[in-house]
């Protein structure tokens, strides 16, 4: 490259960089809009992205609970897709009550555990001092979901 084609691209450069510059002077709301366009653009993508970095955590977490020798045997499945028609099928299915833990913990002799654990929502507890709020769970378990679910206490009450 000669020495005359370099002071021309470098002119060229600097007439492209003001016509920029006069441009962006000369439509200022059009260039704080495209500015705050991709602002938000980036923006939800990095949302995104977190929240599913997050959900994923979740969802790890949860499976390492189980562990590589544990599995579930449950009324509902786990994950449903579907119309409320396809989920009465579910419903018919017969309750799994502590008898049938408690034989299946007398059958599975090769079991290093079997433990039961059970939801309520959206029911009220009723105690001599106070109610509580219908809208939270609860969960009741036998001594054996600890080990099965690997569990810890850290902690008891204060």
């Amino acid at each position: 490259m000669s020495k005359f084609q370099k002071i021309l691209h470098i002119a060229e450069l600097k007439e492209s960089w003001l016509m920029a510059i006069n441009a962006i002077a000369a439509h200022k709301l059009r260039s704080a809009l495209t500015l705050l366009g991709i602002l938000v653009g980036v923006f939800s993508i990095i949302v995104t992205m977190t929240a599913m970095k997050a959900l994923q955590r979740v969802v790890e977490n949860e499976l390492s609970q189980l562990g590589a020798n544990a599995f579930q045997i449950q009324k509902f499945p786990a994950i449903y897709v579907g119309g409320p028609e396809g989920f009465e099928k579910y419903w018919r299915r017969k309750n799994i009550k502590y008898p049938i833990v408690h034989e299946l913990k007398q059958r599975a002799t090769m079991a290093k555990s079997v433990g039961a654990q059970a939801w309520v929502w959206q029911a009220e507890a009723i105690s001599k001092y106070e109610k509580t709020n219908p809208n939270i769970g609860l969960l009741g378990v036998t001594p054996e979901i600890f080990e099965a679910r690997n569990w810890l206490i850290e902690e008891g009450r204060p």
